[in-house]
């Protein structure tokens, strides 16, 4: 059974449209656990981190934006702002030396057993009929425990009967290469995720009760 969902950016919290049930989202569980980076709490540390992660959240949105764009055909090259540029051909650059064709972006899921949501990324196609499951980033994929959370996503989809691989993909213009793709084979991964969800489940009742 579908459940569509309703996504609240600012407040990052997802519902079930049909009843309002709010949904734990997949990147909240693993940062309440302590598996990704809490940057609300780094953040609060001091006015200089604060500053820096902020800087960097604006960054990886337009990234997500115009990466998404250019695999909607919905972009204007020549309109991107210079300073983003590098990140965009990053993106291009790796899209072209894998050949990969898109199926899906920016995703809602929902797995109705487990009873999580999130967005993931994209879902591409390669020329051999290899469906990958794609996390773009702009930082350490493993500060946000990336191998969960697309282990979690893969679990939820139901776009295509099966997901080949997973890969993080780090965009860094910096390199020589512009890109790093970070494959993700363990078959274990959303066993942990469930153990995750799990305690941190586990975390909220404890807090209900005190």
């Amino acid at each position: 059974m579908a459940f569509p969902l309703a996504f609240d950016a600012s407040k990052h919290v997802y519902t079930r449209i049909a009843d309002g049930c709010e949904v734990d989202g997949v990147t909240r569980i693993l940062r309440s656990v302590g598996v990704s980076a809490d940057f609300d709490r780094i953040a609060n540390s001091s006015g200089r981190r604060a500053d820096q992660i902020a800087a960097a959240r604006g960054l990886g949105t337009t990234v997500h934006a115009l990466t998404h764009a250019y695999d909607a055909d919905d972009l204007v090259v020549e309109s991107v702002r210079e300073d983003y540029r590098p990140w965009l051909d990053a993106w291009v650059t790796f899209r072209t030396y894998y050949q990969l064709t898109p199926i899906a972006r920016e995703v809602l899921v929902y797995h109705a057993q487990h009873h999580y949501a999130g967005t993931l990324d994209g879902l591409f196609v390669n020329p051999n009929d290899r469906v990958i499951l794609l996390d773009i980033k702009t930082g350490d994929p493993e500060s946000a425990g990336t191998r969960y959370q697309l282990a979690a996503y893969e679990a939820a989809q139901t776009l295509v009967p099966k997901v080949h691989e997973r890969w993080a993909v780090q965009l860094d213009p910096a390199l020589t290469v512009p890109y790093r793709v970070h494959p993700y084979t363990d078959a274990n991964d959303f066993k942990y995720f469930l153990c995750f969800l799990t305690t941190y489940r586990h975390q909220l009742a404890r807090r209900d009760a005190a």
